[in-house]
């Protein structure tokens, strides 16, 4: 069975309860960015009553061609150098003498 979700957000300057989230605290709020809910009765009268909007969900971003301003990024993958060299190796050697 697949459960319709809509995707809501309040409207702007309004803290609407999220009752799925009641559990934790009653004090939890809908995020201002909004979040996927399912859809129900609750939701639907929120809208109706103007304290939400019902939108598109921003499309994930993708890690390929996401642009980061400022980070570099490395066309091959850097190979880790080792944590002892052979010198520091040697030199432990010589100590167990």
């Amino acid at each position: 069975m697949t459960t319709n979700q809509i995707y809501v957000v309040p409207r702007e300057g309004l803290m609407v309860p999220d009752p799925a989230a009641r559990g934790s605290s009653p004090q939890v709020r809908l995020p201002p960015e909004g979040k996927l809910v399912e859809d129900a009765p609750y939701w639907r009268k929120r809208h109706r009553d103007g304290d939400i909007e019902i939108r598109e969900p921003a499309p994930a971003p993708t890690a390929e061609g996401v642009e980061r301003p400022g980070v570099e990024t490395r066309e091959t993958p850097v190979t880790p150098e080792p944590f002892f060299t052979s010198a520091d190796e040697d030199e432990s050697k010589e100590g167990d003498r």
